[in-house]
């Protein structure tokens, strides 16, 4: 839909979305690709790193070739839940962005960004916001 999108015209800042495709790494990562601004609700659960990874390859052993990177024993990252890292440094790190006047007043949210990694994309870091909207998705 982006792509067609942007071949109509259409001008936009960012992309949004829920967290039924916040959770899709394929569909994080192709946004990103197509260098587009997104947001994109995740759900608690999703698991992410720190800091960046530091991997090495493993020697071959019995004259097998050595094909998967593991984590280096020098690796400092985490492997934390979004929940888990919001719990910990939300309150203290969160900023209150007010984003229109309404009637009853201005429309505001509190939200603290982080960059984090994930393994199991090709990209090094992206940069992550977190809410405090809670979010029903499991």
């Amino acid at each position: 839909m982006i792509v067609h999108a942007r071949k109509q015209g259409l001008r936009f800042g960012w992309v949004g979305f829920d967290c039924l495709y916040g959770s899709k790494r394929e569909l994080l990562n192709a946004v990103e690709d197509l260098g587009e601004r997104f947001v994109g609700d995740v759900a608690r659960t999703t698991k992410v790193w720190t800091q960046q990874l530091q991997l090495e390859k493993p020697r071959a052993d019995r004259g097998r070739l050595a094909k998967n990177y593991r984590l280096s024993e020098a690796n400092t990252a985490q492997y934390r839940s979004v929940e888990a890292l919001a719990q910990e440094h939300f309150e203290s790190a969160h900023q209150r962005v007010t984003y229109r006047s309404g009637t009853k007043g201005e429309l505001w949210t509190r939200i603290w960004v982080s960059t984090v990694w994930d393994l199991g994309a090709r990209h090094t870091g992206a940069t992550r916001a977190f809410t405090d909207h809670p979010t029903r998705c499991r």
